[in-house]
């Protein structure tokens, strides 16, 4: 599969503040079951 993250590359929020990410997932034979996020390995 291809993932991709749909917006800007940065994005600056204040703390405690709530965002939203838009994940698209291509050429995978079948839905994933869960999306996993990490950040700098972690």
């Amino acid at each position: 599969p291809v993932t991709t993250v749909v917006g800007e590359p940065e994005m600056y929020i204040n703390r405690g503040s709530t965002m939203n990410l838009t994940c698209v997932v291509r050429h995978s034979p079948e839905p994933p079951p869960a999306i996993y996020w990490t950040h700098n390995n972690e």
